[in-house]
């Protein structure tokens, strides 16, 4: 039987790989970025999952004997609002690591 946190991992790193090709398919003509138009504004949006090792998921003290290390996921979506040409070009992104 897999164990919960491998099979939660697993799912995760697919939904990225789906959400991402999802994301190709919809590919703006002149940029290899994907993007959607709205108006005179355009998205970018963007998601990014990276595993890392966390050596205190606790946060206790380094001498504490119950402190325990483990693997982490971090899901990063983000998303880049821009209007405007050239010199009047404004943007806004934001961008979260869960």
């Amino acid at each position: 039987m897999l164990n919960q946190s491998v099979l939660k991992k697993s799912l995760l790193a697919v939904a990225g790989l789906l959400v991402c090709a999802a994301a190709s398919a919809a590919m703006d003509e002149e940029s290899s970025a994907p993007a959607y138009r709205f108006g005179g504004v355009t998205a970018y949006p963007g998601l990014g999952l990276a595993l890392k090792n966390d050596s205190n998921i606790f946060r206790l003290a380094d001498t504490d004997p119950n402190k325990k290390s483990s693997m982490i996921t971090v899901l990063s979506p983000s998303v880049v609002l821009q209007a405007g040409k050239d010199a009047n070009a404004y943007s806004l992104a934001y961008l979260i690591d869960i």
